[in-house]
């Protein structure tokens, strides 16, 4: 999703932070787990990450900012790299967001 270097990155829907990574590729992640089995994936965050995991998190809370972490996409513009897991399979964000 593209969006501005520094931008706030809200949670999109409740839950409990599941992990708070550094991945190779994907750079910062925080991924968090709803009440309904999804999570909800947002790479490619700066460094000042101030959740833990098992912190409880509301729709709308800021979870992080847009960052240059992720090393595997250096090369495009400014974004965040966001997705939805259910039963360890990809689900199209849109289906899922208004």
């Amino acid at each position: 999703i593209k969006a501005v270097l520094g931008a706030n990155i809200k949670s999109a829907s409740n839950g409990t932070v599941q992990s708070i990574e550094q991945d190779g590729f994907y750079g910062n992640v925080v991924k968090i787990l709803d009440q309904n089995g999804y999570i909800f994936v947002y790479s490619n965050l700066d460094n000042d990450i101030t959740l833990k995991e098992g912190d409880k998190v509301k729709q709308g809370d800021t979870i992080g900012n847009v960052g240059v972490s992720a090393a595997g996409e250096l090369a495009d513009e400014s974004h965040l790299h966001f997705e939805i897991i259910k039963d360890e399979m990809q689900v199209n964000p849109l289906d899922l967001i208004n």
